[in-house]
């Protein structure tokens, strides 16, 4: 057992997860403990802190004021040993089998990070990840160890955790080749006039980044069809008058497959600058590292150490 100051430092696990899931039943599952060895921890932390940290509120438990307090740097301490103190001392990419929990958008998946896993499975055959949209509390999400990586852009992020320099894009409108109101070209009272196909991200329906410059224009397009992400664009221009505002990257994937026209836009939008984020504390995580080092060095970056 081992002790800092009289506190058993395997109790900050078991405060971590009480923290989090409000509930001793539902900590024991998330430990592997029993009910009633969970109650004991809690009840060994309440005596240690001189606090009931979890209180009873109706038919449920919420987090008392000095839980508050110090959830966040109980997260923190865990995280540093965890990636700074117990991390292995040795990464052989054929052997280590991780998952890396990464927030980006479909575009990130389809023209980098999707190609790029296809390119590492024969020489890191354990490494995988779990891609999930980007929401406005993915940060928070990161600095509390739930995800490992968020590509997005940078107006997302926060200044907690280090970021590094990833993709730069512009925009471009995506038609159905057929489409014969374009065929003498697109120009910008025709943009506002045919239907759209926009994206607002997932169940938060959090704002892509061209829809927020539109809103700072005050264009006002014809909104047709909104869907979660830019992956589901393609096949609703197909057939239809329907335009798209989308990345010209992310075009071309889909351009040569499908029978889409690429024109391009009728309006200055900043050019979408991608950056990776990563908790402060993994900077010394050797596979994490090899991970978003070889994406930098696939997506034509420089290695940043």
């Amino acid at each position: 057992m081992m002790r800092f100051e009289r506190l058993d430092l395997n109790l900050l696990v078991a405060l971590d997860a009480l923290f989090d899931e409000c509930s001793v039943s539902a900590a024991a599952r998330r430990l592997n403990l029993s009910q009633s060895a969970t109650s004991g921890a809690l009840l060994r932390l309440r005596e240690y802190f001189q606090d009931e940290l979890l209180a009873s509120s109706g038919s449920r438990m919420i987090r008392t004021a000095r839980a508050e307090e110090l959830r966040e740097p109980v997260r923190e301490a865990l995280m540093f040993i965890r990636h700074r103190i117990a991390r292995p001392p040795a990464f052989d990419p054929m052997t280590t089998i991780r998952t890396f929990h990464t927030a980006t958008s479909d575009y990130v998946l389809d023209v980098a990070l999707g190609p790029y896993m296809a390119m590492i499975q024969n020489e890191a055959p354990g490494i995988s990840t779990s891609v999930t949209l980007p929401t406005f509390d993915m940060s928070d999400k990161l600095h509390r160890g739930e995800i490992d990586l968020i590509i997005s852009v940078g107006d997302m992020l926060d200044n907690r955790h280090p970021t590094l320099p990833f993709l730069s894009d512009d925009h471009v409108v995506v038609a159905w080749e057929e489409n014969t109101r374009l065929r003498s070209g697109l120009t910008q009272e025709l943009f506002l006039e045919l239907p759209h196909v926009t994206v607002h991200f997932g169940n938060s329906r959090t704002t892509a980044h061209v829809e927020r410059h539109f809103d700072q224009l005050r264009v006002s397009r014809n909104i047709a069809i909104t869907v979660p992400f830019f992956a589901a664009v393609p096949a609703l221009l197909l057939g239809t008058e329907r335009i798209a505002t989308m990345l010209r990257r992310q075009a071309n994937y889909y351009a040569k497959i499908l029978p889409l026209t690429i024109y391009e836009l009728p309006y200055q939008i900043p050019d979408l600058q991608e950056v990776i984020q990563f908790h402060t504390a993994r900077r010394n995580d050797l596979a994490l590292n090899w991970f978003v080092q070889g994406l930098l060095k696939f997506t034509g970056n420089k290695s940043v150490s």
